[in-house]
């Protein structure tokens, strides 16, 4: 299984941490691709000061927008394919994980491009350095993207050139991210976390890394996104990229797949998604209560009934709460169908989940976020 070359875990304070990985790439120029709230924060000009410092000059850089879908995605390739044509150039993406997810879908496309170009030889494939500015998704240490089709639907790309060779983790640009947006990305890293424990491939190297993230985002998650706390910030940092190892190693759940569905249809954040669905998955684990669970549970003793624990936290955060009565408008045949497709997710679970198991937690779902 494939990391990144180089995960940075640093305060920015000393530059000399940049040198070796960023020469060791082997590139001599950059592509930017930035969300406009990370470019906002003091953080972003002290990672392009460092890129500068090292000599590597930035010749294009682009302002994503929010959750951009695949039309825009490879239009964006296409007219900026010269730049990818007989250049060792890299891609530096800093921003959230719809942006580090944008950047690699550039890659991937670019990739596609030259493929299907029988003139076109020596494609160098772009290495991407990658710069979360949220606690979230973990992408800068997957070899996922997901991003949005036309239609809404939702698209994941996976293969191995999609690693970032360099993760650069830095608490600081959690300084200026809205609390609902930490709390959102805090509780997809903290599934991350539970579903890569639970999952039927874990083994004891998975484990320990999916439980110390777990314990880190169980211990900070109020007070992340209560306050800004650079100490805290920098752990839930770290844990998310930790889950997002787990994930990489081992892959999430039907818990990811039926927030797919759900975020398709209702067109709601990911992971608020993620929220309503993970502690009813939880509760039908629980009563069929598998070594794995037992195992996750017995480290948190002190927490007495865990599903409850995650509804009881997620009442408490930030979070969108007027979206709840949007689930009574749910198509649960095309949600159910919808999860049991995604078959990499949908049967990475301790349980056995056919249609009809399905089908009863979406009704669990609506029934205890709408009551």
């Amino acid at each position: 299984m494939q990391f990144p070359s180089t995960i940075l875990i640093t305060n920015l304070s000393n530059e000399i941490n940049f040198v070796k990985p960023l020469t060791q790439l082997g590139i001599s120029k950059l592509l930017l691709f930035y969300s406009r709230s990370a470019s906002k924060n003091n953080t972003y000009s002290k990672i392009l000061g460092i890129i500068k410092k090292v000599k590597l000059p930035i010749i294009y850089e682009c302002s994503l927008p929010k959750q951009p879908n695949q039309d825009f995605l490879n239009k964006l390739t296409t007219n900026n394919i010269n730049f990818f044509q007989g250049q060792r150039i890299g891609v530096l993406s800093i921003g959230g994980g719809s942006t580090i997810d944008s950047a690699k879908a550039i890659i991937y496309f670019a990739k596609e491009y030259f493929s299907s170009n029988t003139k076109t030889k020596n494609f160098f494939i772009p290495p991407l350095i990658a710069v979360p500015t949220t606690a979230g998704t973990g992408s800068e240490v997957t070899r996922f993207a997901v991003i949005r089709e036309k239609d809404g639907g939702q698209r994941v790309l996976q293969t191995p050139y999609l690693i970032p060779k360099i993760a650069i983790i830095n608490g600081s640009f959690q300084e200026t991210v809205p609390p609902d947006i930490k709390a959102y990305a805090a509780l997809d890293a903290l599934s991350h976390s539970i579903e890569t424990f639970l999952s039927p491939k874990a083994n004891f190297i998975s484990c320990s890394i999916s439980m110390s993230a777990a314990s880190l985002i169980i211990h900070f998650i109020q007070e992340h996104c209560s306050f800004y706390d650079i100490s805290v910030a920098q752990q839930m940092a770290e844990a998310a990229t930790l889950a997002g190892i787990a994930n990489q190693l081992v892959g999430c759940s039907i818990i990811h797949a039926m927030a797919y569905a759900i975020s398709e249809q209702l067109e709601i954040r990911h992971g608020l998604a993620i929220a309503v669905c993970l502690p009813v998955v939880l509760q039908h684990i629980e009563r069929k209560s598998p070594p794995s669970y037992q195992h996750f549970v017995t480290h948190f003793s002190s927490i007495k009934n865990f599903p409850e624990f995650i509804i009881k936290t997620i009442n408490i955060l930030p979070i969108d709460t007027t979206f709840f009565q949007r689930l009574k408008h749910l198509d649960l045949d095309s949600a159910v169908k919808r999860t049991i497709s995604i078959k990499r997710l949908s049967t990475n679970v301790p349980i056995k989940c056919d249609t009809s198991e399905v089908y009863i937690m979406y009704e669990e779902i609506i029934k205890l976020w709408t009551k």
